[in-house]
């Protein structure tokens, strides 16, 4: 659970930091897709895929504080959830139903 939420974490700050949001949202398609749990050794499942996108939503929206490094500083900007609130149902169109065997 607490690597979903550092997972999370780092894919809202890639989101808010990035200049082109929709390249954002590609590369946040692609770590769902691609990022293999580290306790089952699989690749995340429906659910979790959108709990770590309900969690990246709550971060941007100000709901959740980002985890910082120390003397990291962003800036959360309403224009920055607005675009996510658009681009979220490209993410949820694209997320890859991992089958476990």
């Amino acid at each position: 659970m607490n690597s979903l939420i550092i997972f999370a974490n780092d894919l809202a700050k890639h989101f808010v930091l990035s200049r082109n949001k929709k390249a954002a949202v590609a590369h946040i398609v692609y770590e769902l897709n691609s990022r293999i749990d580290v306790e089952s050794n699989k690749p995340l499942n429906e659910t979790d895929k959108k709990f770590v996108l309900r969690l990246v939503e709550d971060i941007i929206n100000g709901h959740m504080q980002f985890s910082l490094k120390p003397g990291e500083m962003i800036v959360r900007k309403q224009a920055d959830y607005k675009e996510f609130i658009i681009l979220k149902k490209f993410i949820l169109s694209h997320l890859i139903n991992a089958v476990h065997k």
